[in-house]
């Protein structure tokens, strides 16, 4: 990840090392990735819930506006953000019982319609 200062120079570099990086499909790769920041955010709010919550909301704006997502890849993403909070926040101890359940039929509304994704 790149940061540049107020004047566009170059301020920073990250290299982020992800555990499945590899090309994949849109949708799929911009849910995963959206999930995972939503997770962070739902069971460490005190840590990173402001932080995530703005990478989480620049990263899809920018998407966006350079990817031109297609609908497919809309609703990719969104059931791969369902799925994805089902599954795994179902089954890795994230949070306490009762916090896990909520993310899980977050994931459930998503899945089924009745809520946007995040």
């Amino acid at each position: 990840m790149v940061s540049l200062n107020d004047k566009g120079d170059l301020k920073n570099i990250q290299v982020l090392d992800w555990e499945l990086t590899k090309t994949g499909l849109t949708g799929i790769d911009v849910g995963q990735f959206s999930a995972e920041i939503h997770l962070l955010r739902r069971f460490h709010p005190e840590v990173c819930k402001e932080t995530a919550t703005a990478l989480l909301e620049h990263f899809l704006r920018e998407y966006k506006r350079t990817g031109d997502p297609t609908i497919e890849d809309m609703q990719r993403a969104s059931a791969q953000v369902g799925a994805h909070l089902v599954i795994l926040a179902g089954r890795i101890p994230w949070g306490e019982k009762d916090l896990t359940r909520e993310v899980v039929m977050e994931g459930v509304q998503i899945l089924v319609g009745k809520t946007k994704v995040i």
